[in-house]
């Protein structure tokens, strides 16, 4: 199947070129076949860099595929096109400027994703139409929706084990990341009150998952009376509190029931969601979130694939990368401010963990070998923090004129403009 995820965000800087990926070939077939990037203590590719634009009519296309293409990066120019008045915008969201928490200039203005084939019978002006044989995007600029915080993985116990099991020269490409938060004035922003507290529904007793079995009631009264005071208290009240950090199968209810303390409603600054359950539970719930509670954001923390699975890890999976995309423009298409991956590096196993629950992760660290390796997943994310056949698609916003792009079949294209 022919089918392509687009990104657009219109900002002011272009994109330089990346250092080179090592790329070796997933031992997978079908969908879970790919490519992943080798990293060691001698080299290792890195996201494009931000340099301000000479012509203000350019744009950059950067491309990930299953074919083996990583942030890619290709430029164009805008040709000054009006487009007919019976067009009208499809699957538009307009972030607002960014506020409290991540620095991401890479997202300012506009992003908008089309998954081929269209589906959605709504989006006709997509589709090509008797004056050109592409399909056209029409990105609008006035439609204004919510803040867009962040993306990225957690540094959970697990990820510092895999650090710690690299020689110094290979494990500084890692620690390169966190010296940026750190240069940035990145400190701890925000924390959830504990980890899924109603998995007992879902997850057998038997499993040992971490958590702790509370009711919404009492989790208010604990930020109310304990957390929040103790925080602030010791100098921290700066940082931002969320409740639930569980799945969609607890909202609306979970939330409804702790803002009915008003204190607790004043207090805390949004809602924590993981994403385990997203196939089951649709988007609409996040919907009906932001309608009761509108000052609320909503923050995905916890995000893997391969939980209880026979291969927890698949090196160069390109259908989990997709999975990662596909997830990320849902829950943004719905409200939601922040996606974070639940580990930012697990070995080869997807471990460790104290209950063998492994799982696949954006960086995979090969110790034995003094390597690690980065998944598509990980370009997938990097498609929105930072940024086989081919098909042309027009992409036109009123401002700048109408581009033209050859994208590729079963890939992730990142446009930046102006």
């Amino acid at each position: 199947m022919w089918r392509t995820i687009i990104f657009i965000i219109t900002i002011p800087v272009i994109i330089a070129a990346t250092n080179g990926c090592i790329k070796r070939q997933s031992n997978e077939s079908g969908d879970d076949d790919g490519y992943y990037c080798v990293c060691n203590a001698v080299q290792c590719d890195e996201a494009p860099e931000a340099i301000k634009p000479l012509n203000p009519e350019k744009y950059v296309l950067i491309t990930s595929s299953k074919s083996g293409l990583f942030f890619d990066v290709s430029n164009g120019v805008f040709e000054l096109k009006k487009t007919s008045g019976k067009q009208r915008s499809c699957f538009v969201r307009t972030p607002k400027p960014l506020g409290v928490g991540l620095k991401l200039p890479s997202i300012s203005r506009t992003f908008l994703n089309i998954l081929f084939p269209f589906r959605n019978k709504k989006c006709s002006l997509l589709r090509p139409n008797k004056e050109n044989s592409s399909p056209m995007i029409i990105v609008n600029r006035t439609d204004v929706y919510q803040e867009i915080l962040g993306f990225g993985g957690a540094v959970t116990d697990s990820v510092g084990k895999n650090i710690h099991s690299l020689s110094n020269e290979t494990s500084n490409h890692l620690i390169r990341y966190f010296e940026v938060y750190r240069r940035n004035g990145l400190e701890f922003w925000g924390v959830t009150t504990q980890n899924e507290p109603e998995n007992y529904k879902y997850i057998p007793q038997s499993v040992n998952l971490n958590g702790m079995r509370w009711t919404p009631e009492e989790e208010s009264d604990w930020i109310v009376e304990y957390l929040a005071p103790t925080l602030k208290k010791n100098n921290f009240g700066n940082i931002k509190i969320l409740t639930l950090d569980d799945n969609r199968m607890s909202l609306p209810d979970w939330p409804k029931t702790v803002f009915s303390n008003k204190k607790a409603r004043d207090i805390i600054f949004g809602i924590a969601v993981h994403f385990y359950f997203d196939a089951t539970v649709g988007p609409n719930v996040l919907d009906e979130v932001k309608e009761l509670f509108p000052e609320k954001t909503l923050l995905y923390t916890e995000a893997a694939l391969g939980v209880f699975q026979e291969k927890p890890v698949i090196l160069g999976s390109w259908k989990r990368g997709e999975l990662y995309a596909h997830n990320i423009i849902e829950n943004l298409s719905h409200w939601v401010s922040s996606w974070v991956d639940w580990n930012i590096a697990l070995n080869t196993d997807g471990g460790p963990n104290w209950i063998g629950n492994n799982v696949d992760s954006t960086i995979i660290v090969n110790s034995t070998a003094d390597e690690f390796y980065k998944q598509p997943m990980f370009y997938s994310i990097g498609h929105f923090s930072k940024n086989e056949e081919e098909k042309e698609i027009l992409i036109n916003d009123p401002e700048k004129g109408t581009a033209k792009i050859n994208v590729r079949g079963k890939s992730i294209n990142t446009m930046k403009y102006w």
